[in-house]
């Protein structure tokens, strides 16, 4: 039921766009993995952060914090398939082009080629047989298109999954500031 309450917030039709500000990213992605670090080692289960590259994204950090947990907790519930996954979930904030961008990953076993385009369909689940609703990527995507941002998919045979998000780049000139601490 949270879920879908969820995702009525987070409807991309519904953001007012005029309302958005400057939001650094590594930030927020700091803090939803702060707020997993817990529930993650529970399940036997590591999270890494790496901020590479950061900068500002126009945004809403509520929403943008939703993006990074939903994401975090799809690799770590659909990581390992029907089995518990017990490896890695890295957290990485980076620039792709000159945009920010960031991406959630895990070695798990990965979502097979035909899956991968039907990830983001509310209700769809690769592994019926693990738990879940079929929402959390639907948000990831409703709360992507908010920001004008763009989801990338990478699965590699038996490399697990990576989802990519990609921001607009800043049209202000805000430039990209590296990380001091990586």
């Amino acid at each position: 039921m949270q879920q879908l309450l969820t995702l009525a917030k987070t409807r991309h039709e519904l953001v007012d766009t005029r309302a958005l500000a400057p939001v650094a990213l590594g930030e927020v992605c700091r803090q939803a993995c702060a707020e997993a670090t817990t529930r993650i080692y529970q399940r036997g289960q590591e999270l890494e952060f790496l901020e590479e590259e950061s900068g500002e994204v126009l945004g809403d950090p509520v929403r943008l914090r939703w993006l990074v947990q939903n994401l975090i907790e799809n690799a770590s519930q659909h990581a390992g398939g029907e089995a518990p996954y017990r490896g890695t979930i890295r957290v990485r904030v980076f620039q792709r082009s000159g945009a920010p961008a960031l991406s959630v990953a895990d070695a798990g076993v990965g979502v097979a080629a035909d899956d991968l385009s039907r990830l983001t369909e509310r209700f769809y689940r690769a592994s019926p047989a693990t738990p879940g609703s079929g929402l959390g990527l639907a948000i990831v995507d409703e709360v992507a298109r908010a920001h004008g941002a763009r989801l990338d998919f990478a699965s590699p045979p038996g490399q697990g999954l990576t989802v990519s998000v990609v921001f607009p780049p800043r049209r202000d000139g805000a430039a990209p500031r590296r990380s001091a601490a990586a």
